[in-house]
């Protein structure tokens, strides 16, 4: 962090964390993180001196993802990271929400917030009969729906891990669970001491178990924030070919039945499946993250590697 006269004016944070690659080999390094300069100070040079600063103490070992838009050109001409790779994942609308969406962006907007309102009720009336959350009707399974991970959790991850580079298992999600980021009541005093948003009208974390008779297929990390939803991680029973099907469709009727509007999902396997239901969302965009990875941390991803969805800090948002 910098200060002047007692008062923070920017600071930067750090991530860390490992990537495993196919050989087992593990490199170290971190996410950046919690990037905030002062509106006061933001011509005095002071974002670039704190992200040399992260840079050196990290001796290049840095991942950048998440980022507004604006910054991609920024970070895409230095020369301290690989050439950007690009994610591609897909967002799916299930409701209609003008009545939310609309009226910060103008005035006439917010007069006419009532109409839009009456508007959505209608148009999610008919949309609730549009989206079909089974992909067909010899689906069986059964979803459990928890905010922590008991003894038969656990033991699904430990049988079935991911060979994402993150290499998540239980204790990332146990520590993921317990302290959340954001938070959706509190202390509004206290959260004025951090510059990013610690609360928000509403924020939940489960733990989704797709089970089909007494076995487990799969078992989902969902994030919740004001109906929109996201997958930041998703473990699959190894020795079942259907397990991702029934995940999506796991996830589809979690969606519907909590009356999300949106779903983002990167996942590949999860989007490749939920994209052959006939009927899933009433509108879908295809969407793409970028990973700016240090020189140092961007040889042990190699083709074929990939990061699930709530690598770096996306999980806590």
């Amino acid at each position: 962090s910098i200060i002047d006269n007692d008062r923070t004016i920017g600071y930067l944070g750090a991530l860390p964390d490992n990537c495993t690659d196919s050989n087992g080999d593990t490199s170290h390094f971190a996410w950046l993180s919690c990037f905030w300069v002062d509106e006061e100070y933001r011509e005095r040079n002071i974002a670039a001196e704190l992200f040399m600063v992260m840079m050196q103490a990290w001796q290049n070992r840095l991942a950048i993802t998440n980022i507004v838009p604006s910054l991609e050109s920024v970070y895409g001409k230095m020369k301290l990271f690989a050439p950007v790779r690009r994610v591609s994942g897909t967002r799916y609308w299930f409701r209609l929400n003008m009545a939310t969406v609309l009226p910060p962006k103008h005035k006439v907007f917010r007069m006419l917030k009532p109409l839009l309102s009456a508007f959505d009720f209608v148009g999610n009336k008919v949309c609730g009969l549009l989206v079909k959350t089974r992909q067909n009707s010899d689906s069986q399974y059964t979803t459990t729906i928890t905010n922590t991970l008991d003894n038969t959790a656990k033991e699904f991850i430990e049988q079935n891990p991911t060979d994402s580079a993150s290499r998540r298992g239980v204790a990332e999600l146990d520590w993921i669970l317990n302290y959340p980021w954001i938070k959706s009541s509190g202390d509004t005093e206290e959260a004025k001491k951090y510059y990013f948003s610690s609360l928000d009208t509403s924020f939940s974390q489960h733990i989704i178990m797709v089970s089909e008779g007494c076995r487990t297929v799969a078992l989902m990390l969902v994030n919740r924030r004001r109906k929109c939803v996201s997958v930041p991680y998703l473990f699959t029973d190894s020795a079942n070919p259907n397990a991702a099907r029934i995940a999506a469709e796991a996830l589809i009727g979690y969606c519907h039945d909590t009356k999300s509007d949106m779903l983002t999902v990167f996942n590949k396997e999860l989007c490749g499946e939920i994209n052959l239901f006939p009927k899933k969302a009433i509108h879908q965009k295809e969407i793409t993250r970028p990973y700016f990875l240090g020189k140092k941390v961007a040889p042990l991803l190699v083709e074929g590697m990939w990061f699930q969805d709530g690598d770096g800090d996306c999980v806590f948002c």
